[in-house]
């Protein structure tokens, strides 16, 4: 035992002031970290409020790392995720944790609801939201679960039926690090024109939105460079004719009026025009966003929640009744328009069909992309078509430009193989005529040796699709005989199938040619172990 008396009084000063010293030390961490979490706290709630979802994030996640348990912490992670644009399907952890226990915020319900929309369950994204609606209390949540149980069930129909497309990444002489969209090609993929916020202005402390352009080279596009016409506030290019001799412009800040404006090409410079040559009616006291030109100049589709409409954002025309004068704003009616918001119109070169964005009509989650063919015989625009998966997402998918004969088109979207948060893709559309190849899998459950047919009274499995570079292209219902259905035209896949929340499952690439007289399907059978 040690003899603190026969100790030397300098060493028992020395160690008293060591020990006093590491416990000030310790005593100031345990205060700075409080401090900081306080921090964290006060910026989550604030922004949480304001609407600022990815700052808000962040701060939570800190407050999470040393409180998991906290359910208003989670709920909240789970909102955040869910309204955020990186990541909108990592909430279901925190919803889910949400949702297990007793009084737990009725809105979790919802956000878990919209969570597993995006996250292609659209059986679980149904009963989440009807569980919503047997309590929730949220009159605006309560109309918004209804739509979107309405658009998983669109979903369900349309997910077994994708289109023939390859997305490819346009290069960074276009794209950036930063937001890059509305991407608008002309017919002949002479011009490109889009969006991005890669501009940083020190009197406002912000980035802005500038419009760029690129033109074709041999090898692709060239690089991209801001337009002269670009202001101090934010510049969007929301529309534009197909010979690309017009381009229609929406700007918004402090500084703007907030109006649809129009830019012509002289020479190889765009000039805004006077705005007595654009139509008196075009801007309203309302909000005008998205428009486009045909390319004689003679007439505008653009969208506005003026008075008269059917609700939200309507799309109008209007058309030139001659070379000076224009007609009067004519809405395009019931066909088209509806009590939500339609946007973003884009016209094909002969004016003949349609292009816009909408959150109505048969989405299949959010605002989808719709076309609608000119009927000479009724002098009206049809009822619209979804362009369908994997065009059209659970996700927003905005916009959308056709070169002249439809086998392209450019959207922005988020992808694994982005370089920014928005990136412009280039689709290649196929224009095959046949089916598909059918992939026929059943799902049996252990070894081939001993094993039984999937049913449901084991834990869901999840025969998910992937593509080659890691984004999910479809997620397939299994039936009550453990057997899913997919129709997959040429290239290559990643088929995963995997009980929920298990780590371990069935992995594939899956190479598909043209079908043909001897091999019309393709029949796997798939054998899982149950997880630990």
């Amino acid at each position: 035992m040690l003899n603190f008396s026969a100790l030397h009084p300098s060493y028992i000063k020395q160690t008293t002031i060591l020990i006093l010293l590491l416990f000030v030390f310790h005593c100031e961490n345990v205060f700075a970290q409080e401090q900081e979490l306080e921090l964290a706290r006060k910026y989550a709630e604030h922004s949480f409020r304001e609407g600022d979802y990815d700052f808000a994030l962040e701060n939570y996640l800190k407050l999470y790392a040393v409180n998991k348990k906290d359910l208003n912490i989670n709920f909240r992670i789970g909102v955040c995720y869910t309204e955020t644009n990186v990541n909108k399907t990592g909430g279901i952890p925190y919803l889910s944790y949400v949702v297990s226990h007793n009084n737990f915020p009725r809105e979790a319900l919802f956000y878990l609801g919209k969570a597993y929309l995006y996250n292609y369950q659209f059986t679980e994204a149904v009963e989440s939201l009807y569980e919503y609606k047997v309590i929730g209390t949220d009159e605006v949540l309560l109309a918004s679960s209804e739509r979107y149980i309405e658009m998983s069930y669109n979903a369900l129909e349309f997910i077994n039926q994708p289109k023939p497309v390859r997305f490819e990444l346009v290069d960074t002489l276009v794209n950036s690090i930063y937001n890059d969209f509305r991407p608008l090609v002309t017919a002949d993929e002479s011009k490109i024109f889009f969006t991005s916020n890669r501009r940083y202005v020190d009197g406002l402390g912000t980035f802005v939105n500038d419009i760029y352009m690129s033109e074709a080279t041999r090898s692709g596009w060239g690089q991209s460079a801001m337009l002269d016409i670009s202001t101090i506030d934010h510049d969007e290019i929301v529309g534009i004719a197909p010979n690309g001799e017009r381009i229609m412009i929406y700007t918004h800040g402090d500084l703007a009026t907030h109006e649809i404006r129009m830019a012509q090409r002289k020479g190889k410079q765009y000039r805004l025009v006077e705005e007595d040559q654009l139509p008196v009616d075009l801007n309203s006291k309302a909000k005008e966003h998205g428009a486009c030109i045909n390319n004689e100049g003679t007439m505008i589709i653009f969208s506005s929640d003026r008075l008269g409409g059917y609700g939200g954002m309507d799309l109008y025309k209007i058309v030139k009744k001659d070379r000076r004068t224009w007609g009067p704003v004519e809405n395009l009616g019931s066909e088209i328009n509806t009590p939500f918001d339609e946007n973003f119109p884009t016209l094909s070169v002969d004016a003949h069909k349609l292009h816009f964005s909408s959150n109505a009509h048969a989405s299949i989650g959010g605002f989808d992309l719709f076309y609608s063919v000119f009927s000479a015989a009724d002098s009206a625009f049809q009822r619209p078509i979804n362009h369908g998966f994997p065009i059209s997402s659970p996700f927003d998918d905005i916009s959308i430009s056709f070169n002249a004969d439809e086998s392209v088109a450019y959207v922005a979207t988020n992808r694994n193989e982005g370089i920014g948060n928005l990136d412009i893709y280039k689709v290649h559309i196929s224009k095959t005529s046949g089916s598909g190849m059918v992939v026929l899998g059943i799902v049996m459950v252990g070894d081939e040796s001993d094993a039984v047919p999937y049913s449901s009274d084991f834990i869901k499995v999840y025969p998910t699709l992937y593509d080659t570079e890691g984004n999910m292209f479809s997620r397939y219902q299994i039936s009550d005989e453990g057997m899913f259905f997919a129709t997959l035209y040429p290239g290559e896949y990643i088929l995963d199938v995997r009980f929920d929340k298990s780590e371990e499952g069935y992995r594939e690439k899956l190479i598909i040619t043209e079908p043909n007289e001897e091999q019309m399907e393709i029949s796997l059978m798939i054998y899982l172990k149950l997880p630990k």
